[in-house]
């Protein structure tokens, strides 16, 4: 069986652009805890998604990615 997970690029996204993760925190409102586990990849209603690709400059596609996982 093939799990399929949404893999976050925050991180990636956020050394591209020299920018830190407190950054973010500040320019989307959200508390760096919660937005740790989120660059972790916790999952994220749509809403948070497109605040933080608009603070990133990015489109929502851009930032979470599709893996596909197979089940041990």
């Amino acid at each position: 069986m093939i799990e399929v997970r949404l893999v976050p690029r925050i991180r990636e996204i956020l050394r591209e652009t020299g920018r830190r993760p407190c950054d973010l925190a500040r320019d989307t409102g959200i508390d760096p805890g919660p937005l740790s586990r989120i660059m972790d990849g916790k999952p994220v209603n749509l809403m948070t998604a497109v605040n933080i690709a608009a603070a990133l400059g990015k489109r929502v596609e851009e930032i979470w990615k599709i893996k596909e996982v197979e089940d041990e």
